[in-house]
C-alpha cells in the first residue's frame, strides 16, 4: 500500500465544513489512485481517475486526515474527517500530525447511481471534441455527461446553472483544463 496524497474536493461547503476553512483542494493519503469528493449531503464519493466512474461505500465508518496549505499561509491546515456509513459527520482540527489514510480497500464500494457518458468523456480530451459535446448538449436541455468537470464546462458554455449545482461557482473554472476553457470561449465568440 502506498500512502501518496490524492485530492479531496468539497463540491459545496457542507454543514460539517466550518466557514473559515479554505475551499481549495485538500490532500488525503489513500491506498488507491482515485480522487475523492464530499458532496453537500456529506456523502464520500471515490472517483476513478482513468474513466471518471463514481463509487460510494455505504458501510465506510472510521476517520482519516486531510491537509491543505492555503494560499497566503505558511502553516498547513490539518483536519480529521469522521465517517459513519459513508457520510462525513464531523470535521475537527487534527490533534496530532500523524496522518491517518483512507483505507479504501477495506470497504466494499458500489457504483454510484450517476451514469457516465463514456463517449463524451473520450471526445472531451481535445478542443474540437469539447466543441462537439457542447453542440450536442445545446440541443438537449436535460443533457448531463455524469462527469463533474465536463458538466461544469457545459454549464458555463451553455449558461445552465443546474449543471453547476454541486460545484461552488468559485471553483468551477479551476476544474477545467486549458483546452476546455478555450472551447467555452470559442463557443461564446461563435454564438
Amino acid at each position: 500500500m502506498s500512502l501518496r496524497p490524492v485530492s479531496l474536493i468539497f463540491t459545496q461547503p457542507t454543514p460539517i465544513l466550518s466557514p473559515e476553512l479554505p475551499l481549495e483542494v485538500w490532500e488525503v493519503n489513500t491506498d488507491s489512485n482515485c480522487t475523492f469528493e464530499i458532496e453537500p449531503s456529506g456523502k464520500l464519493i471515490r472517483k476513478d481517475r482513468m474513466n471518471g466512474t463514481r463509487w460510494f461505500s455505504p458501510h465506510l465508518t472510521g476517520s482519516f486526515t486531510i491537509f491543505n496549505l492555503p494560499r497566503h499561509s505558511t502553516t498547513e491546515h490539518l483536519y480529521t474527517v469522521y465517517m459513519v456509513n459513508g457520510l462525513a459527520t464531523v470535521i475537527d482540527r487534527a490533534t496530532c500530525k500523524a496522518s491517518s489514510p483512507i483505507l479504501t480497500m477495506k470497504w466494499r464500494w458500489a457504483l454510484d447511481e450517476l451514469d457516465l457518458d463514456h463517449d463524451a468523456v473520450a471526445k472531451c480530451r481535445t478542443y474540437v471534441g469539447c466543441l462537439d459535446v457542447i453542440r450536442q448538449a445545446e440541443n438537449d436541455p436535460g443533457y448531463r455527461t455524469g462527469n463533474q468537470q465536463l458538466d461544469a464546462m457545459l454549464g458555463m458554455a451553455l449558461c445552465r446553472p443546474h449543471l453547476l449545482s454541486s460545484i461552488n461557482p468559485r471553483h468551477a473554472l479551476e476544474l477545467l483544463e486549458d483546452y476546455q476553457l478555450r472551447a467555452i470561449s470559442g463557443w461564446h465568440k461563435a454564438h
